[in-house]
């Protein structure tokens, strides 16, 4: 294997602008003060933040905005800013409203599977919904709500509003902001076989789907709360190596967890190298390379040497850093196989975080373009080999991925 060079894109940069005091005054007055400060953020941090929304648009939305903050409630005026970064179509220039901690949400998680989405977690009203796909909303159509959510958040390819839409469902404010719900905190949701539910943002115990009396998760589902983990499969003479961020888990150094699955693999028959990457959705592009290079070694010096190839699963909720790593990977000479990512390779990144200085809510700005000439033109990562992922599968604990590649 030859080395490559890995560039840095870290979507968890922690560069926080530092705190600017209380401002006192209106409430009109401070949300102005915030709107200011937001923009400035955008036109100083952005290489080139009027690509698809004007400069003119965006200073017109913004004093817009300014001049109707009194008759606004803070909620509704969170939806007006994620729609002018859903406008400026950067993906990683947002304010996440779920971080803000300023939007009520229902007792529900969905998911987008082939045909539709469905209902994978839930609590209270919601249980009876679970492994049901979604019909309508308040009586429009899932299709027109997923069409009218896509423009609370920005998205570059068709891929990442599967991700993000399927978390903005759940929000009671967001759904009443984007026209969808007529009240603020309920709403019917209709699920198929004529399941009518009425839902409240309320907090209760959570039940995931599916319940089985013997579950057995499948591989990608287990230690999610771990940066990076292996596991061999003895059977298939496979090495199994889970990357879910990029990012240095400070009680086990990259480099160390590269060295411990060499060492761990010495002698072992080995047909296939696995690296999982549908979970990574980003941080340090750099942390890649401390844990791969290990292995490089060991395949140089024939220490570790997979008879089948190397392949790497990935899906739309791979974007960012995660993106990148599948991209180097995938210059390694390993196979990419699952979905199309949600992320874009020639675009923006790179990003600061912000805190409004009066409401506190973090959003992010990108700082840096990225451009790849291979991927000239292209909006999104294409796997090597597609694999349809459908609740079927969810539900029988298959993956299906993994699966595609045991057959190669």
């Amino acid at each position: 294997m030859t080395r490559i060079s890995f560039l840095i894109w870290t979507t968890a940069a922690c560069l926080v602008l530092p705190a600017r005091g209380q401002e006192t005054g209106s409430r009109e007055a401070r949300w102005g003060q915030d709107l200011d400060f937001f923009a400035e953020a955008v036109k100083r941090t952005h290489p080139d933040p009027f690509t698809k929304l004007s400069r003119t648009d965006f200073d017109q939305s913004i004093e817009q905005l300014k001049r109707q903050a009194s008759q606004l409630q803070d909620y509704q005026i969170l939806g007006a800013i994620n729609n002018i970064t859903a406008r400026m179509g950067d993906s990683h220039t947002s304010m996440n409203p779920f971080a803000t901690g300023q939007v009520l949400s229902y007792p529900l998680q969905l998911r987008w599977f082939s045909d539709g989405f469905y209902a994978v977690a839930g609590g209270g009203a919601a249980v009876p919904a679970l492994g049901k796909k979604l019909v309508s909303i308040d009586g429009r159509s899932a299709a027109e709500v997923f069409d009218r959510i896509k423009t609370m958040f920005p998205f570059e390819n068709q891929y990442w509003p599967l991700i993000r839409g399927a978390e903005y469902l759940s929000g009671a404010e967001i759904l009443h902001n984007a026209g969808i719900s007529q009240e603020r905190s309920s709403a019917v949701f209709e699920f198929e076989g004529n399941l009518k539910i009425a839902l409240r943002s309320t907090s209760v115990e959570s039940f995931s789907f599916p319940r089985k009396a013997r579950p057995r998760p499948p591989l990608y589902q287990q230690h999610q709360n771990l940066y990076y983990w292996f596991e061999y499969l003895t059977d298939a003479k496979v090495l199994y190596v889970k990357y879910n961020v990029c990012a240095e888990d400070p009680t086990l150094p990259a480099s160390d967890f590269g060295r411990q699955i060499v060492e761990f693999m010495k002698g072992k028959p080995l047909d296939k190298v696995v690296i999982d990457l549908r979970n990574n959705s980003g941080g340090d592009s750099r942390v890649l390379a401390r844990w791969i290079e290990p292995l490089e070694e060991a395949f140089r010096a024939g220490t570790l040497t997979p008879s089948g190839g190397a392949y790497a699963i990935i899906s739309r909720q791979t974007f960012s850093s995660g993106m990148l790593a599948a991209m180097d990977l995938k210059q390694l000479g390993t196979v990419l196989v699952g979905e199309p990512l949600g992320g874009i390779p020639n675009g923006f990144g790179d990003v600061r975080i912000f805190n409004l200085p009066n409401a506190g809510w973090r959003f992010q700005v990108s700082t840096k373009t990225f451009r790849f000439p291979a991927y000239d033109n292209a909006d999104t990562v294409k796997p090597d080999i597609l694999v349809d992922f459908g609740i079927q599968d969810y539900a029988e604990q298959v993956d299906s991925y993994l699966e595609a590649v045991l057959k190669q």
